[in-house]
């Protein structure tokens, strides 16, 4: 048992980190790209760190430690019991995050890194639909709604990048990703505590 509550405060305390170094390593990307606009629609946020930026480094490694650190919050939620479709959500953004570790290894500019964007949105959304299917089932409300709204408006944003700039349409898709990952980590967490 005292495995099970370990691998639920493991897990939190990885996706908490992830969610910092993410937000440290965006923060001083747009630091040092001073002319990067997050309400820009000619610009994305692999612009900091495509081939011939300045210090593309800090935000590709980012996205790379971000995406190692969830691999390890999820793989310590796949070492839990859970139910069938759980484990697909959390199978599927896995899967997801080989493809986020993807957009740090294939930088804007290289022939991978627009699928690699792409699967990433996809795969997460499934992940997160999924979850969301298991608490509807189990009349888990109003957490499955609410995130089954938080990421249709994050494509219908996307759909207007134009007028919020694309950099903010990613933002605002990451960040209620993140804010699954840190709230599936939580509730797994108090779960194990019970």
């Amino acid at each position: 048992m005292s495995s099970l509550k370990d691998a639920g405060r493991f897990s939190f305390l990885f996706a908490v980190a992830g969610a910092a170094v993410f937000w440290t390593a965006l923060s001083l990307s747009i630091y040092l790209h001073p002319g990067f606009d997050l309400f820009s629609p000619h610009q994305a946020l692999s612009d900091l760190g495509k081939i011939g930026a300045t210090y593309p480094y800090v935000f590709n490694l980012g996205i790379i430690s971000t995406g190692v650190l969830y691999m390890i919050a999820i793989l310590c939620l796949l070492n839990t019991s859970l139910k069938k479709l759980e484990r697909i959500s959390f199978t599927a953004f896995f899967v997801a995050l080989v493809a986020y570790i993807g957009i740090g290894l294939f930088p804007k500019g290289t022939a991978l890194h627009i699928p690699m964007t792409l699967s990433f949105y996809l795969l997460a959304s499934i992940a997160i639909f999924t979850w969301c299917a298991e608490l509807f089932r189990e009349r888990r409300y109003p957490l499955p709604g609410i995130f089954i709204f938080l990421v249709i408006s994050g494509y219908v944003i996307f759909g207007f990048y134009k007028y919020v700039g694309y950099p903010f349409a990613e933002l605002y898709g990451g960040t209620i990703i993140m804010a699954w990952v840190l709230t599936v980590t939580k509730i797994t967490q108090q779960k194990k505590e019970n």
